[in-house]
């Protein structure tokens, strides 16, 4: 059986709708707006499990698996059994395209996920054990470790994971930014890079009442572009189907993309518009292998400022990120971002090429810009991501 392999950039809904909303209605609006890739709901029995996977199947969604049998219980002895039987009832399924292991480890639960990571790999290797860590913000209690470079090093060594996901959530109610973004992009980046693995990243789809403000659509191309920048192999909406009881709209809390009626919700318009464009741009982003990132402007938290090297001699701008790739045949590759999601940004770059092609683009902007040409200030629109091939 061929070993797990990701063949193509996927865009993930977390949190499903719940059951009484397991419908071909309730998933077409999902696959309309875009979306490849869920988080699954857990099912009583094996049957109700085959037939979620063809539900979803129908509407072209592959699913994560949720399953009892996955335990991680550090009370009780681990149990391959349980986890062949799994394997069993479901293996064979078109929509299935992976195990949902765990959100948020504690490093303390390093073990036993290594231990089932182990298991699978083994015995299903053609499918997706997936664990989601914990942002960069997560305390020593949470971690388990004593800051989140030993976190995520921690994850690789001991989990031996299949790729590394994480969760962020930026965007406060009380006006303010989290600072610590790009320093989780850093980490994690590093991290997948040394492994040879993919790099995952949730953003933030969601509002309450007490934390979280909603994103703007500029602020949601910004989560992807930057994550883009840094490399990120799949997008992931949180969450997908908003917490609350439908009857009280009242007492809803944790909005995002669909409310607990079913109906669209603050960002179900956002992945409508993002998702299409973003996964026509899956093809290119897949064979491309970040290199490196750094930025222009003011440095944020973790980051790295630009330093010139054998591609870009000179670069100078606003607050603009430079994500340096390469595909399989060495080939060069550029993404440059623009860190503001509010105003338009200006970059110059002086490159050793003999050609530079834009090849695509990610932006909610009706700037109108111009081409790039080497040593030429080039006008990037709010949170515009703009790919340049370069010729030597």
């Amino acid at each position: 059986m061929a070993k797990w392999n990701q063949d193509r950039f996927e865009i993930g809904a977390w949190r499903p709708p719940p059951a009484n909303f397991t419908t071909d209605e309730v998933y077409a609006q999902m696959a309309e707006a875009g979306f490849t890739l869920l988080t699954g709901a857990g099912q009583e029995t094996p049957e109700k499990g085959k037939a979620y996977l063809d539900l979803c199947r129908r509407h072209g969604i592959k699913v994560l698996a949720r399953d009892s049998r996955v335990s991680m219980d550090s009370g009780t002895p681990f149990d391959p059994k349980a986890l062949d039987a799994m394997i069993a009832d479901y293996k064979d399924h078109p929509a299935l395209y992976g195990w949902f292991i765990k959100d948020e480890p504690s490093g303390d639960q390093y073990p036993r996920l290594g231990e089932i990571q182990a298991h699978l790999q083994k015995k299903d290797p053609s499918h997706l054990p997936y664990i989601n860590l914990f942002p960069c913000y997560g305390g020593p209690t949470q971690l388990a470790f004593d800051d989140y470079d030993g976190y995520v090093k921690g994850f690789v060594n001991t989990v031996k994971p299949s790729m590394i996901s994480f969760d962020h959530y930026m965007f406060l109610r009380n006006g303010s930014l989290r600072g610590d973004f790009f320093r989780n992009l850093e980490i994690t980046r590093r991290e997948a890079l040394e492994a040879g693995i993919p790099l995952w990243v949730i953003i933030q789809a969601l509002e309450d009442a007490t934390r979280y403000r909603p994103p703007t659509l500029a602020q949601m191309y910004w989560q992807v572009n930057c994550s883009l920048a840094y490399g990120t192999k799949s997008i992931w909406y949180y969450p997908y189907w908003s917490s609350g009881d439908p009857a009280k709209p009242e007492e809803w809390h944790y909005l995002g993309v669909v409310l607990p009626d079913g109906k669209p919700g603050p960002q179900y318009a956002s992945a409508k518009e993002i998702n299409p464009k973003l996964k026509a741009l899956g093809p290119l982003l897949m064979k491309l292998k970040s290199v490196s990132v750094t930025h222009l402007g003011d440095v944020p938290l973790g980051a790295k400022a630009f330093k010139a090297d054998d591609l870009i001699k000179e670069a100078s701008g606003d607050q603009i990120i430079i994500g340096r790739f390469e595909d399989k045949s060495g080939k060069p590759y550029l993404m440059l971002v623009n860190r503001d999601y509010d105003k338009p940004g200006k970059v110059t770059l002086t490159l050793n090429a003999s050609k530079v092609e834009e090849v695509g683009g990610l932006s909610p902007s009706t700037v109108n810009c111009l081409l790039f040409t080497p040593g030429k200030p080039l006008t990037l629109g709010p949170s515009e991501l703009r790919i340049l091939r370069i010729e030597r």
